[in-house]
């Protein structure tokens, strides 16, 4: 066997060649690579958002008087008392009679709530076991199945976007479901859940003993007023609901996606054979990012200290831009653009049934064609083309090739977003070159 035909230990493994570009990320990257006016990623990319400056001074002093050594793999204890105790408030504002506290030993400090969520699902159910997602979703699906569950779809009709209640029990009355993943207020769909609507879906994942990640990372980003945390809603369901949060998305203080200063709050009664979850996840905090940013940690400090933390709204900024984004959306709708109430995030989905049908031309892998407009992907290729760039349903269902509907906008960096739903029979008026300069200009 000579030197080319011997088999090589190095290269990249085939479980790394698998790992796919996030959808966003991949519909983003070619937006701002072509140069069109980029609203795709929701980040704070402008002035309005720049860090409060009372945040700003009070984390200098601290990471002044911070010992920058390795801390315990779940966070301090002075950042997780001041997450257990800003956790509770809210809870207790919520529900003003519940009975449930958590302790800041139940707080698990980490970099970004995905980071959370990656270690929770490694460790809640069985392997293979089923875990719930509702759709459209963010991309929760390459996390689950690293993990060794599988996904399972729980489909929403547009424009609402609600879960049904109903339609979650006759998933879980199958059995092999482990965890059910609540996002609210919800990517990129803009909805705030109702709280009854939030109670009915955790009392039917209780009954069928199964977990809820309850993904409320935009709970500060809440533009109707109807959020809750069901955690504090029942003293059952404290052992049943996981919280993840964080400052990323708390637009009172200012730019914060890039601190990664997040927090994972469980019961210290889930366990199994003598073993709290709790301890596995912190093992497993341990062995990947040994302690959490000190930095990371000051930020929390300061911005969970400050009188800003009581605040439960937008900022005047973000409710401006959300305000702005419904009234543009109002005033193409003779286009046949839709939208949902943007009730919450950072996003606003839109739907343009009134681009089906319309033909466009295109450059793909370097020839150029005439394709005609019949399902998201093609809509994000048509507004592309006129120098508008977006986010296809698409890429929020699984991938390019889940059924269509519409997408998200965002409303916190540069302008807003577009997408495309519906069939042939849904065309209304024709959305011209014109039209879509008029979209660049709102």
């Amino acid at each position: 066997m000579n030197a080319r035909t011997r088999p090589s230990a190095t290269g990249l493994s085939a479980r790394a060649l698998l790992t796919p570009e996030p959808f966003v990320r991949m519909f983003a990257r070619r937006v701002q690579q072509e140069g069109a006016l980029d609203l795709t990623q929701g980040d704070y990319k402008n002035a309005d958002f720049a860090p409060h400056p009372e945040v700003v001074r009070a984390a200098q002093r601290i990471t002044r008087n911070t010992v920058h050594s390795y801390g315990p793999a779940v966070g301090r204890l002075d950042v997780r008392n001041e997450v257990a105790e800003f956790f509770n408030r809210d809870g207790l504002i919520d529900y003003p009679g519940s009975e449930v506290r958590f302790l800041p030993d139940e707080v698990l400090f980490t970099p970004g709530t995905r980071a959370g969520l990656a270690i929770v699902l490694e460790v809640l159910g069985a392997d293979g076991s089923g875990v719930v997602v509702t759709r459209p979703s963010w991309e929760y699906d390459w996390f689950i199945e690293r993990a060794g569950k599988k996904v399972v779809e729980l489909p929403t009709t547009a424009p609402e976007f609600l879960p049904d209640p109903a339609a979650l029990e006759r998933l879980l009355a199958g059995g092999q479901v482990s965890c059910v993943i609540l996002n609210n207020p919800h990517n990129p769909t803009g909805r705030v859940y109702p709280r009854e609507l939030v109670e009915e879906l955790v009392r039917v994942a209780v009954r069928h003993r199964c977990y809820v990640l309850y993904d409320s990372v935009y709970q500060r980003l809440d533009y109707v007023g109807w959020f809750v945390n069901p955690a504090f809603a029942n003293p059952e369901w404290r052992d049943y609901v996981i919280s993840l949060s964080g400052l990323s998305k708390m637009d009172m203080f200012g730019a914060s996606t890039g601190a990664r200063a997040c927090w994972l709050v469980i019961s210290d009664q889930i366990r199994a054979n003598g073993v709290r979850a709790r301890d596995v996840l912190a093992n497993l905090s341990a062995w990947l990012v040994a302690t959490p940013s000190t930095l990371a940690q000051d930020w929390a400090l300061a911005a969970l200290q400050s009188p800003l933390a009581a605040l439960r709204r937008p900022s005047p900024y973000m409710r401006e831009r959300r305000d702005f984004i419904l009234q543009a959306a109002d005033e193409l709708a003779y286009l046949g653009i839709e939208r949902t109430d943007f009730g919450g995030t950072f996003y606003a989905p839109l739907a343009f049934p009134g681009l089906v049908g319309e033909k466009f031309d295109r450059v793909r892998h370097g020839v150029h064609e005439t394709a005609v407009v019949r399902n998201s992907v093609d809509a994000f290729e048509f507004l592309h083309s006129g120098g508008v760039g977006g986010i296809p349903f698409a890429a929020f269902a699984g991938g390019p090739d889940a059924p269509d509907g519409c997408g998200a906008v965002e409303i916190c960096g540069n302008g807003i977003d577009d997408d495309c739903n519906g069939t042939a029979d849904d065309v209304s008026d024709d959305f011209t070159k014109a039209d879509i300069e008029r979209v660049s200009k709102l």
